[in-house]
């Protein structure tokens, strides 16, 4: 009898990748941890792991971020890839803000030489020659480069995208540091909030009355 694993084994790699895209899946859905299996950032001459630095979003679109131990920059000198897991449950469209320092200068302090230009084959999503990734686009960077607006558009729940910054994977995680926002309310949320508020006042105005 052929084991389980003994029949993945013989999916051979584009098997491999539907399963494990189904996994991933699942679990964006149910808010899990994502499969560290999975392949989320693109691979050039340099790196020696998937990405150098992984952001989450999770329920509620809360943001965490998490270095990756031993990544090298993707040009082999001080550049990382970061990437996106979706684990919010829903599709995400949304913007938040990372700040940190690189080295010699900020995190955006771009000098023309993104991750697409080291990827065989190069990229085939709007701004191939930028930092920017699939679904992912900047704003709003500051006049010293620390900071900057990472906007991201419908990325499905349990999926994930990637883009790159300036300064190597050591250096975002150790000087200066990445930050990352504390998660904001959606709107449905808001309105939640606004009625139960609104409930609160009218009770206490019918106990004021009686």
């Amino acid at each position: 009898m052929t084991s389980g694993i003994g029949k993945l084994t013989k999916l051979g790699s584009v098997g491999k990748r539907l399963v494990g895209g189904v996994l991933l899946s699942v679990a964006g859905v149910l808010g899990l941890p994502a499969i560290a299996s999975a392949a989320i950032c693109p691979t050039t001459g340099s790196t020696n792991t998937d990405c150098g630095f992984v952001l989450t979003i999770g329920p509620g679109n809360a943001i965490t971020g998490q270095a990756v131990s031993g990544a090298n920059p993707y040009d082999g000198s001080d550049d990382a890839l970061v990437g996106i897991i979706n684990n919010s449950g829903a599709t995400f469209t949304g913007s938040f803000t990372l700040s940190g320092s690189g080295n010699g200068g900020g995190i955006f302090g771009f000098d023309d030489d993104g991750a697409c230009t080291y990827i065989a084959g190069g990229c085939s999503f709007p701004n191939p020659s930028t930092y920017e990734g699939p679904l992912v686009t900047f704003s709003n960077i500051s006049a010293d480069t620390t900071s900057g607006t990472v906007n991201v558009t419908g990325l499905l729940a349990g999926a994930t995208t990637w883009f790159s910054l300036e300064g190597s994977p050591a250096s975002i995680s150790a000087g200066g540091g990445v930050g990352i926002p504390s998660a904001v309310p959606e709107p449905e949320t808001w309105a939640l909030m606004m009625v139960g508020l609104a409930g609160l006042g009218f009770v206490s105005r019918r106990r004021k009355i009686s």
